[in-house]
């Protein structure tokens, strides 16, 4: 496909003129340094200063171009000689919180958690649910993430009536009902067997292919996918006269 500028050479017969871009050009390595160390100086365990590192990092990812940001952080592979003491990872929960529309709010930092952590997991939380637990007074210096999690349940609740059920009940809206029956054994039983003619014996008795890798057997009918087989009296019969049999045997060999 030809450019504009390639049609109208050819027009005047002259000869193509083939537009290339300009080559971007990286960051120098001082600059990434200097953006590097700021971003440290700035680090601490107030309110103010987590805002702050949030509000730089906004700032400095703006300004750099595609790929120079993440080489500020600790954990690059090409980072710079000094680099910011967190992770990418770290920096986006830092940004997150001074992005978030209550917890950004400067004249809030008397009351809220002076850790960056903390200040994460609340701002996960929805808005009105913070500003509830904000007015409430719920949310202090000393709040823990433990704290606001029990806290996000516990209002939850209260916007749910109090009734404890109410996650499962939103997810199977529209959803069929369905029963499950008991199907539980009405007696366990362990055979033991003295050879393994009389296990075979058994399995023939009960209709059922009976292996090393056997764990268990239903001896009673069961409307189940998987096969289950009756059986009667005279098949009980035979078996107790089978199993005595063998502890005859058994008892005559001792």
């Amino acid at each position: 496909m030809m450019t504009n500028a390639e049609t109208v050479a050819e027009r005047k017969n002259l000869p193509a003129v083939v537009l290339v871009p300009a080559p971007v050009e990286p960051t120098p390595e001082a600059t990434l340094q200097e953006l590097a160390d700021q971003i440290t100086q700035d680090i601490g365990q107030a309110v103010e200063k987590i805002l702050a590192i949030g509000r730089r990092l906004l700032a400095t990812r703006k300004t750099l171009k595609h790929g120079d940001w993440e080489r500020l952080f600790k954990g690059h592979s090409r980072a710079v000689a000094n680099p910011v003491p967190f992770s990418v990872k770290t920096a986006l929960m830092y940004m997150k919180i001074a992005e978030h529309p209550i917890l950004s709010n400067s004249n809030l930092g008397y009351c809220l958690p002076p850790s960056w952590r903390t200040l994460y997991v609340l701002s996960l939380l929805p808005d009105a649910c913070i500003a509830a637990l904000l007015q409430k007074g719920q949310i202090t210096p000393e709040t823990t993430r433990r704290q606001i999690e029990c806290l996000h349940e516990n209002y939850e609740l209260e916007q749910h009536g109090g009734d404890p059920d109410w996650r499962w009940k939103e997810e199977w809206q529209s959803m069929p009902e369905y029963v499950t029956a008991d199907h539980s054994p009405h007696q366990t039983i362990r055979l033991h067997f003295a050879s393994e003619a009389d296990v075979q014996a058994f399995a023939q008795l009960v209709g059922q292919k009976i292996t090393e890798k056997t764990k268990y057997l239903w001896f009673h009918q069961l409307k189940r996918q998987s096969p289950i087989y009756r059986v009667d009296r005279e098949t009980f019969r035979q078996l107790a006269n089978v199993l005595e049999n063998s502890v005859r045997q058994r008892d005559k060999t001792r």
